[in-house]
């Protein structure tokens, strides 16, 4: 098996690279990104709002969702690139990748399966950090087993709303 880059990898690495030496701060001695927030226990507002700025300047230079399709603001990246984006970000000191959710689930299943109008509700703030999404899977008999979940939702005719009746035990990324 060959483990080295492919050129269109290599240049794939060499510019993301470039932009990272140009955009973060390679670690230091101090932890500051996921480390720190690990041993802290979790986001403050500081955590948060140094998220959110990083987010909107890897959107704004087109890194924001690497694996989405480049129409909804991706580059269309192959597994092997994004598997190289990781490697090479993980000598950086840049915040907890608090928009793993919506950038990673929730976003691919609205390009997947959503509606024109969902895709442009949804995706833009998603991809430039001004919303933070959660998944509410987890429930008391099934875990985060999405085949056994008995959570659902019915339609109430005399308000015309959706209402959701289950119950959750924990709800990732809420905080």
């Amino acid at each position: 098996m060959d483990f080295n880059d492919s050129p269109e990898d290599a240049a794939f690495r060499a510019e993301w690279r470039e932009w990272l030496a140009a955009n973060a701060a390679p670690l230091g001695g101090d932890m500051h990104g996921f480390g720190a927030f690990v041993l802290r226990g979790g986001f403050d507002d500081d955590q948060i709002e140094r998220a959110r700025e990083w987010q909107r300047r890897l959107a704004s230079d087109g890194w924001g969702a690497i694996n989405w399709p480049v129409e909804y603001g991706g580059r269309g990246a192959t597994p092997t690139q994004s598997w190289i984006y990781g490697q090479e970000l993980s000598a950086y000191d840049v915040p907890p990748d608090t928009y793993a959710i919506g950038l990673g689930m929730i976003g691919p299943t609205i390009i997947g399966c959503g509606t024109s109008e969902q895709k442009a509700r949804f995706l833009p703030p998603m991809l430039d950090g001004s919303e933070i999404w959660c998944q509410l899977w987890s429930e008391p008999e099934a875990g985060s087993d999405v085949a056994s979940l008995r959570t659902r939702t019915d339609y109430d005719d005399s308000r015309g709303v959706w209402i959701v009746n289950g119950q959750k035990v924990w709800t990732s990324g809420a905080q």
